[in-house]
């Protein structure tokens, strides 16, 4: 819901007033203005069916509810995997001042792309390559290093290099979470505004003798669609929104 208008925090506000609005507008016209539906005055929809669009409505929200809920803990837990995974590999002590130098040296760059460019300029819906370089980059060194050293080097290159997949693995989960935001839930959001769509057609169809008892009903429903969508769009995707996980927030490491 962030690709339609400006990508700004609170983008999905905009977003559901548009549509709801659109929804009821042409709802109202449809009901009053095409006379297909004259008919209908003498002969009214019964109102339980509304009820159950909105009960289909409801699920739909609720489903997509659910959904923010397991992104955003999904995203916490990716973000502390691959927060710990880069402490514990800078921490790690080296035999050698030139192990160590070329060790931080390939964990300041990644960290430095992941928070200008994957997390910050593209909030992580794409991968950037270099970050995987990177981390190609340190698994190479720590198996260069089990190759040449000591039982005691060996030991602790296995030991990096499992830290190096826990850091690969956070970062595939962070990333995965971020492509999410490009119109993967799209599908989802035309079914909720087909049925936002089609409430506010049977709402107009049931008032449809009296007009200004139907604006009113229009406009109440469409208030409360606005209400329900933006509650759940404005957390779906944790990297964006008013309370997203920010760039800022992904673990700095000093220069050596």
């Amino acid at each position: 819901m962030y690709n339609l208008f400006p990508n700004f925090d609170y983008a999905p506000l905009i977003n559901q007033v548009v549509f709801c609005s659109l929804s009821a507008l042409l709802g109202y016209i449809l009901a009053f203005k095409v006379r297909y539906f004259d008919e209908l005055d003498i002969k009214p929809v019964v109102p339980p069916f509304v009820g159950v669009l909105t009960t289909l409505f409801a699920l739909m929200i609720a489903f997509m509810a659910s959904a923010a809920w397991q992104n955003s803990t999904n995203a916490y837990s990716a973000y502390q995997l691959e927060q710990m995974a880069v402490k514990k590999l800078y921490m790690m002590p080296m035999a050698q001042p030139e192990y160590l130098k070329k060790k931080n040296k390939y964990l300041q760059e990644y960290v430095s792309i992941v928070q200008k460019e994957e997390w910050g300029r593209l909030r992580n819906m794409q991968p950037v390559k270099e970050a995987g370089y990177k981390i190609d980059s340190l698994l190479q060194f720590f198996f260069s290093i089990k190759q040449i050293e000591s039982n005691q080097e060996k030991e602790l290159g296995n030991e990096a290099v499992r830290f190096v997949e826990e850091l690969n693995s956070g970062r595939d989960k962070r990333l995965y979470l971020g492509h999410m935001a490009e119109f993967k839930y799209l599908y989802k959001w035309v079914i909720i505004y087909l049925l936002v769509f089609l409430c506010c057609f049977n709402i107009a169809i049931i008032h449809r003798g009296r007009p200004k008892a139907a604006k009113v009903a229009l406009l109440l429903f469409a208030l409360g669609s606005i209400l329900m969508i933006s509650t759940v769009s404005l957390y779906l995707h944790p990297y964006m929104g008013p309370h997203a996980l920010h760039a800022s927030e992904f673990p700095l490491i000093p220069d050596p």
